[in-house]
């Protein structure tokens, strides 16, 4: 009574290797690649945050500038 003729659970799980697991590492290390490529360096967040500090200076100064009566509402 011992052996069948059946298929194997290897049978049924190598053909998901290639359709599975290999898109699927492709796909992670894309986006993982993607990630690090088009993240900024740290020259490019010092940059941008003197630009915007620069911009909130001006922002201020200009609030400061205009009197108090002229100013839309």
């Amino acid at each position: 009574m011992g052996g069948s003729g059946g298929a194997t659970a290897e049978s049924f799980l190598f053909p998901l290797i290639p359709g599975i697991l290999i898109p699927g590492i492709s796909i992670v290390t894309f986006v993982l690649t993607a990630t690090v490529t088009l993240s900024p360096t740290e020259a490019e967040m010092r940059s941008e945050r003197d630009l915007m500090e620069r911009i909130n200076q001006l922002r201020a100064e200009a609030r400061l500038a205009v009197p108090a009566g002229s100013r839309p509402q």
